[in-house]
């Protein structure tokens, strides 16, 4: 008798994450005091494509 192969944990989250469609969420987060690196960093994210406003 064979039984089917488990899962590691990682796995698990992509199948659920294909199942639920969930999107990738991005935080850029740091202190106020590099607000205009932060703000860099979602401009480049967002052109690029791996960050899509809220709205």
């Amino acid at each position: 008798m064979s039984y089917p192969q488990l899962l590691t944990p990682e796995e698990k989250l992509a199948d659920a994450e294909k199942l639920l469609s969930l999107p990738r969420i991005v935080v850029i987060c740091g202190s106020t005091r590099f607000m205009a690196e932060m703000t860099e960093a979602d401009l480049r994210g967002t052109t690029a494509g791996k960050i899509r406003p809220v709205r």
